[in-house]
């Protein structure tokens, strides 16, 4: 039986698969092998999410039959074999019908390649698939940022920015991690004549990346208590803030409203970059006209 759509048919298929496991996912298509006059081809569904050493994944999979016209032929819903190899986890497989799915725990960072060969009425084919498996986060990273000023005509203006993330630190990988951050600005003036206030504040939030490198500066003779050190980098994605307005009232009920609109700001003018730390953590202060705050790295217990 040849379905009147294959396409949508197709679609179908892997629809029923990502329901059945609950995972985000997106298809890939292994090369076809032929066996006999038939012309197999495996899909694998990929995850969509971060997969870290220590996860256990589990990963739907389909087996098709590529009829001269496009189409796809259903096989008899009889189990199949099949068998998968990985390098840097364990792996395994259950056929079942037209399908099954693979079971991966990573136990190593690294580019992974699982390889799955299935048989069925059909005959065999081969299928593979690539995963990245970054290293656990082994630390915290979290900053306080407050910028503020009032002066004597009795204008004044405050600026938090805060944020929050983790990253991995470990030998034979790269320093590597991600975080997010929100802002909350605001500004207004109060003198003897008017006041003026912002309504609302001024709020947005960013992710950013961590990236970093490792101190290659050591003394030849390690002091008592001498800890290697790396240096941090926090790159930010732009910032949508939105639009507010400045309210003035004034002696004699005299008003006036100034509308600000939306706007997208760069975090990075914060310049958080080449921060040293050591291998316990450590609190890197901030210092600039009007601007205080620090970073503080924390190790996360094993």
């Amino acid at each position: 039986m040849k379905p009147h759509h294959p396409l949508l048919n197709r679609l179908i298929l892997v629809a029923a698969l990502i329901l059945l496991t609950g995972l985000p996912c997106q298809p890939v298509q292994a090369a076809p092998k032929t066996q006999g006059q038939y012309n197999m081809a495996v899909f694998i569904l990929s995850p969509l999410v971060d997969l870290y050493e220590g996860d256990t994944i589990t990963l739907p999979y389909m087996v098709e039959d590529l009829a001269a016209s496009g189409g796809i032929t259903l096989a008899p819903l009889t189990p199949g074999t099949a068998s998968v190899t990985a390098s840097l986890g364990t792996a395994s497989v259950s056929p079942d019908g037209l399908g099954g799915s693979i079971t991966y725990t990573a136990q190593k960072p690294g580019q992974e390649e699982l390889v799955l060969t299935v048989g069925n009425y059909f005959g065999t084919a081969t299928g593979s698939i690539s995963l990245k498996i970054k290293p656990r986060p082994n630390y915290d990273l979290d900053f306080f940022v407050v910028s503020q000023h009032q002066d004597e005509a009795g204008a004044f203006f405050i600026a938090l920015f805060i944020g929050e993330g983790e990253f991995a630190n470990q030998p034979g990988s790269a320093i590597e991690g991600r975080g997010s951050s929100e802002l909350w600005f605001s500004l207004g003036a109060v003198t003897q004549a008017f006041a003026c206030q912002m309504d609302p504040p001024i709020q947005g939030s960013s992710d950013f990346m961590i990236s970093g490198t490792p101190n290659l500066v050591v003394p030849l003779v390690p002091t008592p208590g001498f800890q290697e050190s790396f240096f941090l980098d926090l790159v930010f994605a732009p910032m949508p803030l939105n639009g507010t307005t400045i309210v003035c009232e004034g002696l004699g009920d005299i008003s006036m409203n100034v509308s600000l609109p939306a706007t997208t700001s760069d975090p990075n003018e914060h310049n958080l970059k080449s921060l040293q730390f050591f291998q316990d953590g450590g609190i890197v202060p901030i210092q600039a006209p009007m601007t205080s705050g620090l970073i503080v790295v924390t190790r996360k217990e094993s």
